[in-house]
């Protein structure tokens, strides 16, 4: 690394940790992702650190995402990005033994469509959403297969559906699915009941109707 230009943000100085993300499980088990393609965790509050690199994951990967799972404590998914090096394939990695082993998870997504972010949901297990350069993607099988959430094609004007974005960073609030885009401001996905409920056997039904959740209607009277 080294400054190339006089950025006050300093972009061009690589080896800087770009993902720090501790355990909602364990106090002080701490996931660490750096731009330069290196993955470390502490399990002492950052006294001594491990690195646990996936074996597969190339040189000068940025890890763009850590995201603990929310049932076990020692699964977590990973998210790179090599875009600014001509490399525009997806890189979505599990583990569920604190990074002694890792699966690469991207069945599914396209091979030009680079990933940005990964959130488990905190409801369903196995129930992950995955944002993209281009849009936004669903596992219900925790990763082992991807399927693209149906986006806005812009040469319509419906108004429906996620249009064409980079999704830079992903929230699941009070049942809701919230994406920041980069040129499409906030996208949210309201009540994620029916991807919850989902399962194979609904699409080979004529019509499936999903339970609502619980909903709070607030007033104020005169």
């Amino acid at each position: 690394g080294g400054p190339v230009n006089k950025d006050a943000l300093g972009a061009e100085t690589y080896c800087t940790v770009f993902s720090l993300v501790e355990s909602p499980h364990e106090p002080g088990v701490l996931w660490a992702g750096s731009d330069d393609g290196l993955l470390h965790i502490s399990r002492d509050a950052g006294a001594s650190w491990q690195n646990i690199t996936p074996p597969t994951l190339p040189e000068w990967t940025m890890i763009t995402c850590i995201e603990p799972s929310p049932f076990d404590a020692g699964t977590a998914y990973v998210v790179g990005t090599r875009y600014k090096l001509d490399d525009t394939r997806p890189f979505v990695f599990k583990t569920a033994d604190y990074g002694a082993t890792w699966a690469e998870i991207t069945s599914g997504i396209p091979a030009h469509d680079f990933t940005r972010v990964l959130r488990a949901d905190p409801a369903r297990r196995g129930l992950l959403l995955c944002g993209t350069e281009t849009g936004l993607y669903v596992s219900f099988d925790d990763g082992a297969a991807w399927q693209r959430l149906p986006s806005l094609d812009p040469s319509q004007s419906s108004g429906r559906g996620l249009p064409v974005a980079p999704i830079y960073d992903l929230l699941i609030k009070d049942g809701d699915l919230i994406a920041a885009t980069h040129g499409r401001s906030f996208w949210v996905l309201d009540d994620l009941s029916p991807l919850r409920q989902y399962a194979p056997p609904i699409c080979e039904q004529p019509a499936h109707l999903f339970a609502p959740r619980d909903t709070c209607l607030l007033y104020t009277s005169d």
